[in-house]
């Protein structure tokens, strides 16, 4: 793969090689390509406002560890995989401004450690997913912009900690 950044240099690998990459902050670059796929040890993987397209890899459920995943600003798009719900140390997910379709993950599972969901600008429909409720850290959940056809669902209601639903 091939990424170019903003200093006009050029980065070329398939899989990022660093075996024990705790954090990778590459946000507000010009890299361009698809998904690049960090070690499992990751804890916080920054990739916000680049030029990065296509499908989410299934390789993302390797990050056992990862807690923070920020792909918001891209043009990323497919669904949302479905395994994002199940990494038990994500807190926060926020893959808002691309063009991702389908449905909200449904397979959230209980004692997930999510505090903040930004989907918000993306393509998602359907009604909301009452995995939601298995997210009892949950602080901000923001879907606006989307194409969800549902009423209010009053189970919301049953978490513990919201502070801004959008």
């Amino acid at each position: 793969m091939a990424m170019e950044c903003r200093s006009g240099y050029i980065i070329i690998f398939e899989q990022l090689p660093w075996k024990y990459l705790d954090t990778l902050d590459i946000r507000s670059n010009l890299i361009q390509g698809h998904f690049p796929i960090p070690q499992p040890s990751t804890v916080f993987y920054f990739l916000s406002n680049n030029q990065l397209f296509g499908e989410i890899p299934s390789l993302i459920c390797a990050l056992t560890s990862i807690r923070r995943l920020d792909l918001s600003h891209n043009t990323l798009n497919g669904s949302i995989p479905l395994c994002l719900g199940n990494l038990s140390y994500l807190e926060v997910l926020d893959p808002w401004m691309n063009m991702f379709d389908g449905t909200i993950p449904t397979t959230i599972s209980n004692g997930n450690s999510l505090i903040n969901i930004f989907l918000n600008g993306n393509r998602l429909k359907g009604p909301l997913s009452r995995a939601l409720l298995y997210c009892k850290n949950l602080e901000i959940l923001d879907l606006g912009s989307n194409m969800i056809n549902d009423t209010f669902p009053q189970w919301l209601e049953s978490l513990p900690n919201p502070k801004f639903l959008y």
